[in-house]
């Protein structure tokens, strides 16, 4: 049964204390995955990043896009099994707005844009005139402005510089141009926008979170919202992938990778952005995962397998095979969390 979201607030959940680092911070919990994809083709460090499209008609038709940074773009049905594969280089990290999806070639330096065809669950590629992105690529987010419709990627940077591009439909298909540069201290990879409140969250891989303004007529003036420490929810790097589950336009969780501790935490979406929960994904049905990289999480339902929306994560070690991605239903998280962590599958944020 639904419980009624108006009702939670942060009194008595924030886990906010000291001890000793090596221990699970307090707040922490274990959770297994419900089903896991088939491994990518490659050997070693290959899968990567997913993200999650959610068919507008038939939840259960919903689609698993990951990549395969040694080769191209996967994707994915509800039950783990593969449905197509596109060559197309080495392609980082990917995000979907709508039915477009979008990722980053490191060959090129320059983004990849495709659709989604609803029926067939087939994407065709249609970026035209691409920027080759002066500093390098490695990692990206898509933003869309909900008052102008117009839709941006944030593109990392193993220097900190974060390019912000606009994609611009054309007669040939999009083209994009660069309008803004972000920075923060050291290197960049996950990065996620929230389209309601126009903010734009960067994982430093090695320092803390830090968000931006995510209009590009604003000034690129941040703020580190989260300094990793060593008595903290987050205390060892990297800082990896980023997500955000919506209950709302206001409320909902900024979901974080951490990858040196094998574990993901979970800050609140409103400012202050205070620490609410973390688990770890451990060996059950499939097993459990480790050094994950991206992550994406859906609130609205995915079928009879997921009726409460689910989180994908990338697996880095996966036993006897290559990696591959891990998908949990959200309840779990919200059963382990003893109910500090809330959901709502009838909030729709897809533009």
């Amino acid at each position: 049964m639904k419980r009624c979201i108006g009702y939670l607030t942060l009194s008595g959940i924030i886990a906010i204390g000291v001890g000793c680092a090596r221990k699970p911070f307090e707040g922490h919990f274990p959770i297994t995955a419900d089903i896991e994809t088939e491994p990518v083709s490659s050997k070693g460090d290959s899968a990567d990043d997913p993200a999650i499209w959610v068919h507008p008609t038939v939840p259960a038709m919903s689609v698993i896009v990951g990549t395969n940074k040694q080769t191209g773009l996967l994707l994915f049905d509800m039950e783990g099994r593969q449905l197509a594969s596109y060559e197309d280089g080495r392609l980082n990290n990917v995000d979907v707005r709508g039915n477009f999806v979008v990722t980053e070639n490191r060959t090129t330096n320059q983004m990849v844009v495709y659709e989604m065809d609803e029926a067939s669950r087939t994407l065709t590629r249609i970026d035209a005139n691409q920027p080759t992105i002066d500093a390098g690529v490695y990692g990206s987010g898509l933003y869309q402005n909900r008052k102008t419709g117009v839709l941006y990627s944030f593109v990392g940077s193993r220097d900190g510089i974060v390019t912000q591009i606009e994609h611009i439909p054309t007669a040939n298909g999009v083209d994009g141009k660069v309008v803004r540069e972000l920075k923060v201290p050291t290197g960049v990879e996950g990065i996620v926008a929230d389209d309601f409140t126009d903010t734009v969250y960067i994982g430093e891989e090695e320092a803390g979170i830090w968000k931006f303004d995510a209009r590009a007529d604003h000034p690129p003036v941040g703020e580190m919202i989260y300094k990793m420490s060593s008595d903290g929810p987050i205390r060892k790097s990297d800082i990896e992938g980023l997500t955000i589950y919506y209950l709302n336009e206001s409320r909902g969780y900024l979901v974080v990778s951490s990858q040196g501790q094998n574990e993901y935490v979970l800050f609140d979406r409103q400012p202050p952005h205070a620490y609410i929960s973390s688990f770890s994904i451990v060996d059950g049905v499939v097993d459990g995962t480790q050094e994950t990289d991206g992550l994406d999480v859906a609130n609205l339902p995915l079928g009879t397998a997921f009726p409460h929306g689910a989180l994908v994560v990338q697996d880095g070690i996966n036993p006897g095979s290559n990696q591959n991605f891990k998908v949990i239903d959200w309840m779990k998280i919200v059963e382990g969390s003893n109910e500090s962590v809330d959901y709502n599958t009838s909030f729709d944020p897809r533009p």
